[in-house]
Order: C-alpha cells, then structure tokens, then sequence
C-alpha cells in the first residue's frame, strides 16, 4: 500500500533540512491561530474597559482598549500577510521576529492595566483584573506553545506589572495576591516550558516519520522498477514495507497518545490551579472586611494557609519529578530504623484518615529494621502511597500499611479496600500525570504525580517498586522493596547523633526584604531566642563583629554583597557562628555553592517553622575551614 505523506502549507518553498521545517511549521501553527485569538482578545479587552470604567476615567479605559484594538488588528493584518507569503529559511525566520515583536506589544498593552485600569480603591476591581490576566495567560498558552518565548514574553509584560502593583501596595492581603500571582506566573511558565517541549518532540518525529515514509516509498518504486520481474523480491519488499507500515502506525499512535495526555494534564493543570484561588479570594474577601479577631477572620486565615500550601506542594511535586528525570536530586543517606519511620509517617498521615472516616492499620515489627536511606525521601515516598490509597478508598474502607524483613531487603506494603486499578492503566500507572478516572468534578484532585515520585525515589535508592490490583472494587495493594542494612555489618557513624540544645541563642538575621527580616525575627523570638535584624551584607558583618551571635540567618540574594560573600567573608575572619542560608533559591546547585561558600545548612524560603526550630537548636560545630576559605 503507497502512503502519501501530509506535506505542510507552501512546501513547495519550505526548506529541505529538518531544523528549517521545524521552524516553519512552529511560526506556522503561530500565525493559523491569530485571527480567532485577536478576536477573543478584544472581546476580553471590551469587557475588562467596561466594567473597569466604572472605577476608573472611562477616557483611560477607552484610550486602553483603542490601543488593544490597534495592536490586535496589526497582528490580524500581519497574519493575513504571512498566509499569502512564501517562506525560504530567511523569511520564516523574520516573520517569527514580527510575532515576536506583536507578542511583546500586546503583553506590555495588558501589563498597562495594572497602572491605566487598576483602581486605588476598590478590591473586587483589583481582582478583576487579576482574573481577566490569568485566564488571557491561560488561553496565550494554547496559541503560543509552538515558540516558548512568544510565550515567556507575553505572560512576563502581561502579569509582572499587575504582581509589582500588589506587592507595592502596602498591605497583607495585596502581598497575599502577590505571592499568589507570582506562584501563577511561575506555574505557568513551567508547564509553558514542557508543553513547548513536548510539542517540539511530536513535531520532530512527524517530521522524522515524513522523511522515513518518503525514504521508504522512493526505495520500494526503485526496487519495483528494476526487479519487476522478480515475484520474491517484490513479496519480499511488500513484506517489509508492511512492517515499517505498521512501525509508523505504532509512532503515529504514540503521539496521538502523547498529545492526548497533553490536553489532559493541561485540563489538570487549570483545575487544580484554579480551585485553591477561589477559597483564597473569598478569603481575602472577608479578611478585608470582618474583624481581625473575629472568628471569620480565623477561619479565612486558616482557609488561605491551607490553600497556600496545596499550590505549594502542586509546584514542589512538579519540581521534584523534573529534578528526578534528570538526575538533580542528591540523596543524604544515612542508617536509618525504617521502623520508627514508617510509624511517624503513619502518624503524620493519620488527620487526612480520619477526615475521610477511613480506618488506617499499620502492622511494624517492635525490632529495629535498619536500611541505608534518605529519610526525608521515604517518609515523602510513604506519604503519597498513603495518600493516593485515601484518594481512592470511600468513606468506612480500610487501609494497611505493613511493613516485613524478606531475606535482604525490606518490604513497605500498603493495601486498601478502594476502587482498584484498570488492568489497561497498569502498564503507564508510574508515568508523571497519569491518573485513574475521575468525574468532571475531580474531587479528588491532583496532577498525576504522586507515584511517579515514588518510582523515582525508590529506584534512587536501589529498590523496586509494583502494584497488584484484581477486580473493579476489590482495592489494590503497592509494594515497595529496600535493601536491608545487615545488623553485624554497619554500625552507627561515629560520632553519635546531632546535640539539640534549650538555651537562649543571640541571632542575626540578614535579608533585604525587610518585612521578611522582622517577621522571621519575631519568629526566632517566639521561640525564646534573641534575635537582631540586618538589612545588607556589609551592616550583617558589622553586627557579628559589634557582638558576636551564635547563628546568622542570611540570605542568599542580598543587593550589593550577596549572602555568599557575607558567609565567606565571616570564614574568612575566622568568626566561629552557625551560618544558615534562608532563600528562595532552593535547587541542588544553590544549595552546593552555600556550602561551598561556608554556609552549615540551608533551608528554603518560605521555611517551616518546626524545621527553623529544629535548626536553631543543633549544636554549634567548630568550622575548620577558615584559611582554605580565605584562599
């Protein structure tokens, strides 16, 4: 059977190297959608201009909306002109530089809205526009993903400005909707980057199918026309070319499969973004209003704080499966009674249980199980098995959570009563954003990445993973395996455990964000220390050397000298203090280079008060390393 490649728009002056066509067809599928995009854009602009004209000059709002439609309709003229152009390697790269240039004009025509449309003093307005911006975001992504920076600058001069202009506004709930904000911009920026990825690797295949199905079809006429005589050639070539036939059939599968998982997650990703914003608005809402110690106001503290921290974990869960994929994760082993893990794990899971009126059993041996681990990593690995059985177990089932020696290795069982496991699922359970199915509602929530971090932890340590699973409703069972630390092999690392202490500490803290520097502050005082608050890195030094501390809080970011240089320079004068880095900056390389650079520990920013805590009480060590730091 002869197949007939899909040949793009104009290839009859397309480029013939793959890079070229790659590029066409990315600027191509730019400029096919723009008419209808630029049309939904001045409907949203219509509607934003009205009802911000009722707290702002309408005169603005009118002057605004001109320059949204003028910037809409060069962008409908430009794609009209592409349509009727041809594209050699020159032209194609010259009309990507006018989308880019339109990109750029229309993000920064929405950014003005946080200074032309935003309204000094009416909060719903305020999150108007805030809704407007994040949905226009949201549909830009669908239209942009073929070029990641037609993306990156749209949503960067569309959204920065409005999250300055809360962050300047002097009060909580603005830097609630600032953060917020910033958590959405850097949301969308990552699942910008791997849905662009994604795209550019189905596009790469389909362009390597093309060329493969050509190469093949000119191969098989050749042959055709020399050895048509020869009946066993002929069936011979007709039998291969059946089964690179059905190779292309399996390619094109995959991808349809992979693009169909893209929608998915995409769908996935809007819900799951969106649902936290809606508890954290009308939060806000009654923060502004009710009493600061009334009992809503409590309860709208409580709402947001918890909302906060699913969006948190939402963005850790996708940090972490990226860093696993590429090898960014480094393990802190040590030996570990996995038993006494297990049952904290357990504990700490045990509030989600009995919300959902689902009974947990834990079954731990009394004795030690030792194993060579990174705790944090298993208890996390632990938590979500836990937490994807309450997922799908109903109210009144039961999970067990079981833990046995077999031989050398250690098994983690955990067994539930819930709905089971499609057989067709099995296969692909592991893979990031693969989830069972669930209604429209999605109640249950998440992204799909629960247990691809727990397959990418358990083979970090050398250990295995499966799930068994019988018929709709019966439960399913996950098993875990670990090698075992042989008692009369390994002993304890010298040295013993780490000394806590209870005394009063005097401690510094350094951060350039001086709301930031006062709260932790007020945190460290909280917790029966002492505490003294520098604003940069050159008055930090000059506090330690005034009257010396015995932990700096420092972070990493500082303007002029940065938190590397004030640690450095305190190793260099050989000041014997705790240094632990405070910071946003939390991957495997910032915190490498902290303690490159003399730091004792780091935590991230926003840090877990019971994990400061557990900080600020460790024994102070002796640093060794003055002269080689000095150097």
């Amino acid at each position: 059977m002869r197949i007939s490649p899909a040949v793009p728009m104009n290839a009859q002056s397309a480029p013939a190297g793959s890079a070229e066509l790659l590029l066409l067809e990315q600027v191509r599928l730019l400029y096919a959608s723009l008419p209808v995009s630029q049309t939904v854009t001045l409907l949203n602009g219509i509607l934003l201009a009205a009802i911000q004209s009722f707290v702002v000059d309408p005169a603005r709002a009118i002057s605004w909306f001109v320059c949204l439609m003028l910037v809409s309709l060069a962008r409908i003229i430009l794609g009209s002109q592409f349509r009727r152009a041809s594209h050699s390697a020159a032209d194609i790269s010259r009309w990507r530089a006018y989308f880019l240039a339109g990109a750029l004009a229309a993000g920064l025509v929405w950014g003005s809205t946080a200074f032309v449309l935003y309204p000094q003093d009416s909060l719903e307005h305020q999150l108007f526009i805030a809704f407007v911006l994040g949905g226009t975001v949201i549909g830009a992504m669908v239209q942009l993903m073929s070029v990641f920076q037609a993306f990156a600058l749209f949503t960067l001069c569309a959204l920065v400005p409005t999250i300055l202009r809360y962050l300047f506004a002097g009060d909580y709930i603005h830097y609630a909707m600032s953060g917020m904000g910033a958590l959405f911009l850097l949301a969308v920026l990552v699942m910008g980057k791997r849905i662009h990825d994604t795209l550019t690797a189905s596009l790469q295949l389909r362009f390597e199918n093309r060329e493969l199905i050509v190469h093949l079809t000119d191969a098989k006429e050749n042959v055709e026309s020399i050895n048509r005589d020869l009946l066993g050639a002929q069936q011979a070539l007709t039998r291969s070319n059946e089964v690179l036939e059905s190779r292309v059939a399996e390619r094109t599968a995959a991808l349809e499969k992979v693009d169909r998982r893209k929608n998915d997650f995409l769908a996935m990703l809007s819900h799951e973004l969106r649902n936290p914003l809606a508890p954290i608005l009308n939060s806000i809402y009654i923060l502004g209003r009710a009493d600061a110690a009334s009992e809503h106001a409590l309860r709208a503290r409580q709402v947001i704080e918890r909302q906060i921290q699913h969006v948190t974990r939402l963005v850790d869960d996708l940090l972490d499966v990226t860093r696993i994929s590429r090898g960014k994760i480094q393990l802190r082993l040590e030996r570990v009674n996995l038993a006494d893990l297990v049952r904290r794990t357990a504990e700490d899971e045990s509030t989600v249980f009995e919300t959902l009126d689902i009974g947990l059993a834990t079954n731990v041996p009394e004795f030690p199980v030792w194993v060579m681990v990174d705790p944090t990593r298993i208890a996390q690995m632990i938590g979500n098995l836990l937490r994807n059985a309450a997922k799908f177990t109903p109210a009144a089932g039961r999970v067990a959570l079981c833990l046995q020696v077999v031989d050398e290795c250690v098994e983690i069982r955990v067994s539930d009563t819930g709905a089971g496991i499609d057989p067709e699922l099995l296969p692909e359970l592991f893979q990031p954003f693969v989830q069972g199915k669930q209604s429209l509602a999605r109640t249950d929530g998440g992204l799909g990445l629960g247990l691809a971090l727990v397959k990418g932890i358990i083979e970090m340590h050398h250990g295995t993973v499966e799930v068994k699973s019988g018929e709709a409703g019966k439960g399913s069972t996950f098993i875990v395996r670990l090698p075992r630390v042989i008692e009369n092999v390994v002993h304890d690392a010298p040295g013993g455990p780490v000394q806590h202490i209870t005394t009063t500490r005097h401690i510094i803290v350094v951060d350039d964000n001086r709301d930031a520097a006062d709260s932790l502050a007020q945190l460290v005082e909280l917790f029966g220390h002492s505490a003294d608050v520098a604003y940069d890195g050159a008055t930090a030094i000059d506090k330690v050397r005034a009257n010396r501390p015995d932990i700096v809080l420092c972070d990493l970011g500082l303007p002029g000298m940065s938190g590397y240089e004030v640690a450095r320079a305190l190793r260099a004068q050989r000041i014997d203090v705790l240094l632990i880095a405070v910071s946003g900056y939390a991957q495997f390389e910032d915190i490498a280079k902290a303690h490159a650079a003399g730091f004792d520990d780091h935590i991230a920013k926003p840090p877990d008060p019971d994990t400061l805590r557990a900080l600020l009480s460790k024994e102070r060590r002796r640093w060794p390393r003055a002269d080689a730091l000095a150097e």
